[in-house]
C-alpha cells in the first residue's frame, strides 16, 4: 500500500497458543478504499461480507461456529462504546506513526464484518474442547488467550490502516497542489493551499461571469463572494483551533507528570514528618512546640495535595471507564471552592453557597463532568470579581423546579453585555469585550495567574457541551440586585 512493512511483538505471552495460525485482511465497503475495483467491486463485496466477514475459526480443518458470525472479539461492542485509546505497545506503535493521534486512533475501528480472516487451530493445539452441542469451545485459558491474541492483531492492523489513510490523504493533497501550481504557474506557499485554491476559483468565476447577462453576473459574484468568505473564515478558525488543541494535549501530559511528582512529594513529606516526630522528644519544650506546629503545617499540606491528586485522577486515563453515579451537589461545590481557597483567601473573595441544599443529587452525570462545570464557572467568576476591583462576592444557589435542578452562579465582577450572552460560549473566545484580561493583569499578582488561568476560551464551551450532553441548558440572564453577572444551568 505504499507505507512499508512493520512488525510488532506483543509484550504479553500466550503460552497456550501452540500450532495456531491467523490470517487477517481488511475489506471496506467503500469504492474509494478499494485499491483495484477490477478484482473486487462494491456490489460483490456486499454479497461477500455478510457470509464471509468476521474472523472465523477452523479446528483441524473444520469450521467452528458461531465464531465469525458473532462478535466474539468484541469489535462492534467497543465501537458502540467509542473505545479509542490503545494500551501498552499498541499506543507506542501509534505514537511512532507520523500524523496519527494515538488517543483517538481506535475511533477508526471498522465493523467486525470488515475484518475478514480465519484462525487455524492445528492438531498440536491443546485447551480447545468443543461444547456438547458443537457450538463453540468450552471456556479455557487457551480460548481466552486466543481472543486476546486475535484482538491484538485487529487493533494493530486498525492503527496501521489509519496511518495508510492519513498518508493517502497527504498524497492526494500534494497531487492537488501540484496540479493547481501547474494551472496557475505559481508556487503555492506551505499553509496557504486553501487561500490559493479559493483565489483561483475566484479568478475563474470572474472570467466566466463576463459571458453572463449583467443581472446573473452580479448574482453569481455575490454568491461566490459569500462562499469564499465562509471557506476562508472556517479554514482560519480550524487552524487556530488546531493550534490550541495541540497546546491542550501537551498540557495533559504535563498533568500526568505533575501527578507523579506530587505522589513522590507526599512520600517525602510523610518521611520528614516521621523524622520530626522522632526529634520532638529530644528537644526542650520551647522548641518542641515550634516543631509540632511545623508538623501540623505538613499535615495540612499533605491533605491539600491528596485532594488535588484525587481531583486530577477524575480526568485521568481510567476516567473513560467511569459511569454516571449518584452525586451530591453540595459536597462537590464545597470541594470545588476549596480548590481555589488560596486565591479566594488572598484576594478576600466571599463565596456563598449556603443556598445549595444537601439533598440535591444528580444521577446522570460523571463526577469529572460535574467538577469541570463547577471549576470552569468558578474560575471565570473569580477572575471577574478580581478584575472589577470592587466588592468581591460570588454566590451559588440551587433548587428544584419542574422536576429539574436549577443552579445559579452570580458575581459582582465586571459584568457581561447582553449582546455577548451567546458569544462567550463559542470555543476560543475568552474575552469578547476586551475588558477582563486587561483589568485582571493590573489587579492580579503575576504568580497567581497560573491558579485561575489566562483564558483559553474553552471553559464555557466545555460547560455547554457537558450540559447539553446531559439534556440540560446553560445560559446567561439579566442579573438582579447587586450582582453584575448571572449564569443559570438547568439539569435533569
Amino acid at each position: 500500500m505504499g507505507i512499508g512493512r512493520r512488525t510488532i511483538i506483543s509484550s504479553k505471552i500466550f503460552p497456550n497458543l501452540k500450532d495456531i495460525k491467523l490470517n487477517l485482511g481488511i475489506l471496506v465497503e467503500s469504492r474509494k478504499q478499494m485499491r483495484d475495483t477490477g478484482i473486487l467491486s462494491k456490489g460483490t463485496l456486499k454479497k461477500i461480507l455478510p457470509d464471509w466477514g468476521g474472523v472465523q475459526v477452523r479446528c483441524q480443518g473444520f469450521r467452528v461456529y458461531p465464531y465469525g458470525d458473532d462478535d466474539w472479539l468484541g469489535i462492534d461492542h467497543d465501537r458502540g462504546l467509542r473505545k479509542r485509546i490503545p494500551m501498552t505497545e499498541l499506543r507506542t506503535f501509534a505514537e511512532s506513526l507520523q500524523g496519527i493521534d494515538p488517543v483517538r486512533v481506535l475511533l477508526n475501528m471498522l465493523s467486525m464484518r470488515s475484518y475478514v480472516g480465519n484462525v487455524e487451530i492445528g492438531e498440536r493445539a491443546a485447551g480447545f474442547e468443543m461444547k456438547s452441542n458443537r457450538e463453540g469451545f468450552l471456556y479455557s485459558d487457551a480460548v481466552n488467550e486466543l481472543k486476546d491474541f486475535v484482538r491484538f492483531a485487529v487493533d494493530w492492523s486498525t492503527i496501521y490502516r489509519s496511518y495508510y489513510l492519513h498518508t493517502r490523504k497527504k498524497a492526494d493533497s500534494e497531487t492537488a497542489r501540484e496540479r493547481l501550481e501547474a494551472v496557475t504557474g505559481e508556487k503555492i506557499e506551505k499553509g496557504k493551499e486553501v487561500e490559493s485554491a479559493v483565489d483561483y476559483i475566484r479568478k475563474e468565476v470572474e472570467h466566466i461571469s463576463t459571458f453572463l447577462p449583467e443581472q446573473e453576473k452580479v448574482s453569481l459574484k455575490k454568491s461566490v463572494h459569500d462562499a469564499v468568505k465562509l471557506i476562508l473564515s472556517h479554514s482560519r478558525a480550524s487552524q487556530e483551533e488546531l493550534s490550541h488543541l495541540r497546546l491542550i494535549a501537551s498540557t495533559s501530559t504535563l498533568l500526568l507528570i505533575f501527578s507523579h511528582e506530587v505522589k513522590d512529594l507526599l512520600g517525602e513529606l510523610e518521611t520528614s514528618k516521621n523524622t520530626m516526630h522522632n526529634l520532638e522528644a529530644k528537644l526542650p519544650d520551647s522548641e518542641r512546640f515550634k516543631l509540632k506546629k511545623l508538623g501540623e503545617t505538613f499535615d495540612g499540606l499533605k491533605i491539600r495535595l491528596q485532594e488535588l491528586l484525587e481531583m486530577t485522577s477524575l480526568v485521568g486515563i481510567d476516567s473513560r471507564k467511569e459511569k454516571p453515579k449518584q452525586l451530591a451537589l453540595h459536597e462537590r461545590v464545597v470541594r470545588a471552592v476549596d480548590i481555589f481557597s488560596l486565591i479566594i483567601n488572598k484576594y478576600e473573595i466571599e463565596v456563598d453557597y449556603d443556598q445549595v441544599p444537601h439533598n440535591i443529587v444528580f444521577k446522570a452525570i460523571l463526577e469529572a463532568e460535574l467538577y469541570a462545570i463547577l471549576l470552569n464557572v468558578l474560575s471565570n467568576s473569580i477572575k471577574s470579581v478580581i478584575a472589577a476591583g470592587g466588592p468581591r462576592k460570588i454566590r451559588i444557589t440551587a433548587g428544584r423546579s419542574e422536576g429539574k435542578t436549577v443552579i445559579k452562579f452570580s458575581d459582582t465582577g465586571i459584568g457581561l453585555e447582553p449582546a455577548r450572552y451567546d458569544e462567550v460560549f463559542i470555543p476560543f473566545i475568552s474575552d469578547p469585550g476586551g475588558r477582563l484580561y486587561t483589568r485582571l493583569n493590573d489587579m492580579l499578582n503575576p504568580e497567581d495567574k497560573y491558579i485561575v488561568g489566562t483564558g483559553s476560551g474553552l471553559g464555557l464551551s466545555i460547560v455547554r457541551e457537558i450540559v447539553r450532553a446531559r439534556n440540560g441548558r446553560v445560559f446567561f440572564k439579566e442579573p438582579e440586585g447587586e450582582w453584575k453577572t448571572q449564569l443559570e444551568m438547568i439539569l435533569p
